[in-house]
């Protein structure tokens, strides 16, 4: 029996391409190691994302690389090439969604951003094979051939493909990520049985590995994932103090880790929801483990619950001389270790949380902090309920961010005067410049660096006056 051709007399078997299809996409995951290790998580200096544009580039000179690599003596040969590269670029965004990221010196959160690209990438190719593919047999009077059972599994897996990339749009994927992230799990596992049905042998290699790096993923989450009771303690209406026992972690963690939960496993409904992650507000040597999180769909409640982690984040604190923390919300879970830490080596340290009422500040009743600035951005008598749904909405990776998180926390007029204590509360939103002018030292800029936890908005800010002051730079945050 011989080869059976997927596309009619137009297929070729191509191991010489499939060869270096491998090959290349060796090179360009090395190469993204270098990449990001340069530019996500330098020593000493700034701590950025890769610009967006810069993906873009990057990712499109691989694909032209990737097409043209091998010519084809016909146009329909770079048509099906189009397929290969997106059944590549899926291993690839695959294997960079892994949690956590098994990429050097890299955490999962910026991989994201590149996994999102990739993805899209992917997307693009699919659609402009199957378009060709059928311009083509539309040409050449075959179109009746787009049906067969080999092309309309090609079809479907392309379709899959564009639900996944219509879900994931930001308006879709912020509102409703519960589905997006069902929709995400199931699809990808229902493209890469069609791909296999539709591809050319040739292209088998590529949908095993894509389907390896998937049992891969199953089989770690199972291996480092741990069932434990938590406790939980309303501290307002939309904040909660959650304890995991200590033993439940490993006996050091680095400062601005964060854990994963999610339903227990034996559960399968836990194998369509996402898991979500919290900042560790608490040092390794502490009795217990406190998170910090803002209330929302995914109610926490005294029972048993799956965790992940802790996911180590690249902040050494020891590397600098001075710190300056801003956090919004339940981004106060960073303040507690880092300021602690800080003070134990002796490094000065500037916390300033933004919250939205006075209400919040009772999780300081439970989990005590010196030096920190308050700033309430509402009046005391604000009523609570109001933001009860979520004011931030910065607790959950691709989850929702309310209309609150597009405000500018750090562009407003001057705080008003400190009330009595320990801690200083301000009414108002704060102003870096004026809120920090008397702590920076711009002959320390090197030695300095801005941590920052809480919505995108406010991160976006602390980066851009980090950028402005040559500091070094550092966000944990798990929105995009």
């Amino acid at each position: 029996m011989g080869l059976e051709r997927r596309h009619g007399t137009m297929v070729h078997a191509n191991k010489a391409y499939l060869f270096w299809t491998l090959v290349f996409g060796a090179l360009f995951l090395y190469s993204l190691v270098l990449l990001i290790r340069g530019a996500l998580i330098p020593r000493r200096k700034f701590q950025y994302r890769v610009p967006p544009w810069t993906l873009i580039l990057f990712w499109s000179l691989a694909c032209v690389f990737g097409l043209f690599i091998h010519p084809s003596h016909e146009f329909v040969g770079y048509v099906r090439r189009m397929g290969r590269l997106s059944i590549a670029c899926a291993v690839v965004g695959i294997f960079l969604s892994f949690k956590p990221a098994v990429l050097p010196r890299t955490y999962s959160v910026p991989l994201t951003q590149i996994h999102k690209w990739v993805g899209r990438t992917a997307v693009f190719f699919a659609f402009l094979h199957g378009l060709l593919y059928s311009c083509v047999y539309l040409k050449r009077g075959v179109f009746g051939r787009l049906f067969r059972p080999a092309n309309l599994a090609g079809i479907f897996a392309c379709f899959t493909f564009c639900v996944i990339a219509l879900t994931s749009l930001k308006p879709i994927r912020r509102r409703a990520y519960s589905v997006f992230y069902a929709i995400h799990v199931v699809s990808v596992w229902m493209a890469l049985l069609a791909i296999f049905y539709h591809a050319d042998p040739n292209a088998y290699a590529m949908v095993y590995l894509a389907m390896v790096f998937l049992i891969i993923q199953i089989t770690v989450r199972v291996l480092l994932t741990r069932t434990v009771p938590v406790k939980v303690k309303h501290i307002s209406s939309n904040l909660d103090l959650v304890t995991v026992d200590r033993s439940a972690l490993p006996e050091t963690f680095e400062i601005g880790s964060h854990l994963r939960l999610s339903l227990p496993l034996h559960l399968p409904k836990s194998w369509l929801v996402p898991s979500h992650p919290y900042t560790i507000a608490s040092l390794p040597e502490d009795d217990a483990i406190h998170l910090v999180v803002r209330r929302t769909r995914f109610e926490l409640q005294n029972q048993e619950y799956a965790i992940q982690g802790p996911h180590h984040a690249p902040f050494d604190v020891s590397e600098f001389k001075r710190i300056i923390v801003v956090a919004g919300g339940s981004g106060f879970a960073l303040i507690p270790p880092v300021s602690r830490r800080a003070k134990q080596l002796g490094i000065d340290v500037k916390s300033v949380w933004i919250v939205k009422t006075d209400a919040e500040t009772s999780v300081l009743n439970h989990i005590p902090v010196d030096d920190c600035e308050i700033f309430i951005t509402t009046e005391s008598n604000y009523n609570a309920e109001d933001t009860a749904a979520g004011t931030y909405g910065d607790e959950f990776e691709l989850d929702d961010l309310r209309a609150s998180d597009r405000e500018g926390l750090l562009d407003s007029s001057n705080p008003s005067k400190p009330k009595e204590g320990i801690k200083k509360y301000f009414q108002g939103r704060p102003n870096l410049d004026e809120f920090i002018g008397d702590f920076f030292n711009p002959s320390q800029a090197a030695e300095t660096c801005v941590a920052a936890c809480g919505p995108e908005s406010l991160t976006k800010d602390a980066r851009r006056w980090a950028k402005a002051h040559n500091c070094s730079f550092f966000a944990e945050t798990f929105a995009m």
